[in-house]
């Protein structure tokens, strides 16, 4: 259950949070946008924790930034925070994070393309785009839903 002080937080917070901010991003979104999305695209594939889908960028809010993947791997406190055993917002069931991580990769995919389509054609981005591509098309691949996500990625991109 959601304590008040999270409550607080999350409500003062992850609207005011820029998403990807390492980059120039032409129309930047926040956190909380983000996460919308991704829960939106979660839902859509039959995610059953909509709500920890919803949050599952809340650690972003309390640290108030979104550091980048990479950065989360090499600092072993973020990903000791995300995993604390009294967050809420943990899934219950690993197959429903898997599940969710494949959707935040969905939702980067579209952000990247939105950016290109925006006129925002950095190198470094249309990269980022070909790699999480392979990804999320990995992840796709260990959860037996490739040709339905190749499906959905085009038609959400085009």
């Amino acid at each position: 259950m959601l304590t008040l002080s999270q409550l607080k937080i999350a409500m003062k917070r992850l609207h005011r949070i820029p998403r990807f901010n390492s980059y120039i991003m032409t129309k930047p979104k926040s956190v909380l946008e983000h996460s919308a999305r991704v829960a939106i695209i979660y839902h859509y594939l039959g995610g059953k924790e909509i709500f920890q889908a919803l949050m599952h960028d809340y650690s972003e809010a309390v640290m108030g930034f979104d550091p980048p993947s990479p950065i989360k791997e090499l600092i072993p406190e973020i990903k000791a925070f995300e995993l604390l055993p009294d967050n809420c917002f943990l899934f219950t069931e690993d197959k429903e994070k898997d599940l969710c991580k494949l959707c935040d990769g969905i939702e980067l995919l579209i952000d990247l393309k939105e950016q290109q389509q925006l006129g925002n054609n950095t190198p470094e981005l249309i990269n980022i785009f070909d790699d999480v591509l392979v990804e999320v098309m990995d992840k796709a691949k260990k959860l037996g839903r490739r040709t339905e996500v190749k499906k959905l990625i085009n038609d959400l991109i085009s």
